[in-house]
């Protein structure tokens, strides 16, 4: 699994044929100014369904 925060550089690049070459099963995309996902909120990993991660701490990194 991969997390993976957004920056304005990185806005055009696609990196799903890499991950899908490198055997990667599931990637989240962070983009912290949209904030698809909000402060506050839990959310869980399909493969990994006992991973839980707390929003707050993907904000601060």
């Amino acid at each position: 699994m991969k997390i993976e925060g957004k920056s304005r550089t990185f806005q055009g690049q696609d990196f799903y044929e890499l991950y899908q070459e490198g055997g990667v099963q599931e990637y989240w995309v962070v983009h912290p100014t949209e904030k698809a996902i909000f402060e506050g909120e839990v959310f869980t990993s399909v493969i990994f369904p006992n991973l839980e991660v707390d929003a707050d701490i993907v904000f601060e990194i």
